[in-house]
């Protein structure tokens, strides 16, 4: 008896840690034609489609930056529409000068930009209803 349910137990253990491997090629029973691969559904393609309302805050966000950041945003991130415009960049509100101060040179305009996107009331809004609606 203890022969038998050694046996069972290896046996058990066996099919369960043994990696099983299957081709979606092939079929999945001898007589039958269809495989695996006929049975999965087909992938389901999302177009994202260019939302102008989007667009539309965030240049009116990055249009607080400097001459240098927005050059900066429009490149990194491939703002091919976006038309960077010179503004007093020194008339900022105060709560964006933080972000000058923590900043290291090297990630000085990365961290300007994402730090004016991030205080922008509007773009704030934004995402927090586009996060709703997920």
């Amino acid at each position: 008896m203890a022969y038998v349910c050694a046996a069972v137990r290896n046996e058990l253990l066996h099919r369960l840690y043994r990696p099983l491997t299957y081709s979606l090629d092939e079929p999945y029973t001898p007589e039958s034609t269809d495989t695996y691969l006929d049975m999965l559904p087909a992938p389901v393609v999302k177009h994202i489609e260019h939302n102008e309302k989007a667009a539309k805050v965030v240049h009116t966000a990055l249009h607080l930056c400097s001459l240098e950041e927005q050059r900066y945003a429009r490149d990194e991130f491939g703002l091919d529409d976006f038309k960077p415009l010179l503004t007093n960049w020194r008339d900022k509100p105060s709560q964006y000068h933080f972000i000058y101060e923590n900043a290291s040179r090297k990630n000085y305009l990365k961290a300007a930009v994402y730090g004016v996107l991030k205080m922008d009331r509007q773009v704030q809004a934004y995402v927090q209803r586009e996060m709703a609606v997920l």
